[in-house]
């Protein structure tokens, strides 16, 4: 039966081409927007999400900036002993990269503490997290730049010199970041090669103890699966003055947190919510997602209630086609049946070519726009 109800249903979509076309077609497009704006919203809602601990790594920054003074870290490490790992990237920027008689420029260069692998979950092809970073003159790249550089010889070993002045060894390749990540990188130096190049012991710009000012790395961490973190949070105001009430750099008669701000983001929320000057990249924005939102469920609305319409005004023009029908013997459910058979057989073509827009508006939108999904 139900293989008749569809060969009916393919005589009616024949016999009537110019109404079919433009129910499905109605249809089609709402379906495949809908279908767009959902794959660009599910691609921004996953951003960072990849990794293993997400829901347990945050960002660490003083307000308004993004990045945070390096000697923060050793506070946060002596008085949050919850928070298990916590690691400092500094974002080199655009750097001249000369592999023998070649050179390239490179943007996503940052120097990270070897501890990395144990915030973030960074893939290494070759090389051992171990000892990839721990020592001076070190670094890692994406596999991507490891095709470029090396064709298919093995990157392991050889030599890179940096801005014409630093010479590295690469002691990894690793998987190339995904494009749902608020920070890329592709060449990941060891953070122990800054260690005196400026200034010494506890005064080490990067390595130091007394650097609260300079606001150069990226910091983050990782708590353990029992923290709070809205507690450490709401310590960090008296944190900041216990350690740092003996310093010059305060106004009379205000403690440091008066002006010293530390704000906590988790990773999974760095590119919808943070807008602080000194992002690793341009982020994203939750009041596009909502508004996307809003707008890809009135356009299917408007395409459901437009398919709705069109069958209704063509049910008056069937009316004859019922009434013989029923003279033929044919009952009311089989009528409603027939009836829902022929919709369902619209919404599926309608689906098959909303599948087919949605392909080439997603393509199209990636070249023009730049918009991944």
């Amino acid at each position: 039966m139900l293989k008749n109800f569809f060969i009916t249903s393919w005589r009616v979509f024949k016999r009537n081409k110019t109404y079919s076309f433009i129910n499905i077609i109605g249809l089609s497009i709402g379906i495949a927007v809908c279908l767009v704006i959902y794959n660009y919203i599910s691609f921004e809602l996953s951003y960072d999400k990849y990794h293993q601990h997400s829901e347990r790594i945050y960002r660490i920054s003083r307000d308004p900036f993004a990045t945070l003074a390096p000697s923060f870290t050793y506070l946060i490490k002596k008085e949050y002993p919850e928070i298990e790992e916590i690691v400092r990237i500094f974002r080199l920027g655009n750097s001249q990269i000369n592999i023998d008689e070649d050179k390239y420029v490179e943007e996503n260069v940052v120097f990270a503490e070897s501890n990395i692998f144990e915030v973030f979950d960074i893939t290494l092809l070759s090389g051992t997290p171990e000892t990839a970073l721990t020592e001076p003159q070190k670094m890692i790249i994406s596999e991507k730049l490891a095709k470029v550089y090396f064709k298919d010889a093995d990157p392991l070993g050889q030599q890179i010199l940096l801005d014409n002045q630093y010479l590295f060894q690469i002691s990894g390749v690793f998987k190339d970041f995904p494009e749902n990540t608020h920070f890329s990188m592709d060449l990941i130096l060891s953070y122990e090669s800054l260690r005196g190049l400026f200034g010494e012991d506890s005064e080490d710009y990067f390595w130091g103890i007394n650097n609260y000012s300079d606001n150069v790395t990226y910091t983050y961490f990782r708590i353990n699966k029992e923290a709070d973190v809205k507690k450490i949070y709401s310590t960090l105001p008296s944190m900041i003055d216990k350690n740092l009430d003996n310093r010059q750099d305060k106004t009379e008669g205000r403690p440091p947190s008066d002006f010293i701000q530390l704000q906590i983001m988790q990773v999974s929320d760095v590119h919808l919510f943070s807008r602080k000057m000194g992002e690793a990249e341009s982020n994203g924005n939750i009041i596009y997602i909502r508004i996307f939102s809003i707008v890809g469920f009135f356009i299917l609305l408007i395409a459901c209630i437009n398919f709705i319409n069109l069958n209704t005004a063509r049910a008056t023009q069937r009316v004859k086609e019922i009434g013989l029908k029923k003279i033929m013997g044919a009952d009311r459910n089989l009528l409603i049946y027939q009836f829902f058979s022929e919709t369902f057989f619209y919404i599926i073509l309608s689906v098959v070519v909303a599948f087919i827009l949605t392909a080439g508006l997603e393509q199209i939108l990636k070249q023009s726009l730049n918009i991944t999904f």
